[in-house]
């Protein structure tokens, strides 16, 4: 495995946040196996800003999907505020490949659904302009009202960035994400998310991305 981890801080806290200590993921299928990851070691404290850089097939989205709970390791820890990762969680937000919005529901409605469910001790209108203010940083307020099926496949990409940095305290944004919502070297619409969210000594991001 070839992965590059390249790390930076808003507000670094000596606390250790996101354990993953002697980390391995093997694939096994039709009476064979393949091992995708082995031997994973990586510490994120809050307040810091991750990105994992490799080449296609080395193991960036599998260690993201145990992270995220989606798979399980086969060795190894994974802890969270040390606690084992066993299963998808509100405090952990992904942005996926695909868009995965809510089609009878507007923009702004999409992104409430999410801080409604992890931000529970806000009041509603607390929630709505924590909602706006991500949806502006997106360039996606005056878009607000509209439904997924009225906006273009960036925009939808941009929704649920602004979903994932306004709701959860780890966002984990793939490559396919990123240059759908814009084909500059530093996404414009990740940019600003993800400046506010890195300044929040709370919160810890990973980006992953591929290898030129």
């Amino acid at each position: 495995m070839a992965l590059q981890m390249v790390t930076g801080q808003a507000e670094r806290r000596s606390d250790e946040y996101l354990v993953v200590r002697g980390m391995s993921k093997e694939f096994r299928a039709n009476g064979q196996s393949s091992m995708a990851l082995a031997d994973v070691n990586l510490t994120i404290k809050r307040g810091e800003f991750v990105t994992l850089i490799g080449h296609s097939g080395c193991g960036k989205s599998t260690l993201l999907s145990i992270i995220a709970g989606l798979y399980q390791q086969t060795d190894g820890d994974v802890t969270l505020e040390g606690r084992p990762i066993v299963a998808p969680g509100p405090e952990r937000g992904v942005v996926f490949q695909h868009y995965s919005l809510l089609p009878w529901l507007s923009v702004r409605e999409n992104v409430f659904e999410a801080v409604d469910a992890v931000h529970k001790g806000k009041s509603r209108s607390e929630k709505l302009t924590h909602v706006d203010d991500f949806l502006r940083r997106v360039g996606l307020y005056e878009h607000r009202n509209k439904k997924p099926s009225q906006i273009s496949g960036g925009m939808k990409q941009r929704v649920a960035i602004a979903r994932a940095f306004a709701a959860v305290i780890i966002a984990v944004v793939p490559p396919a994400a990123a240059h759908t919502a814009s084909t500059t070297t530093v996404p414009p619409p990740i940019a600003p998310a993800a400046t506010h969210a890195s300044r929040r000594p709370n919160v810890a991001e990973l980006i992953w991305s591929p290898k030129p």
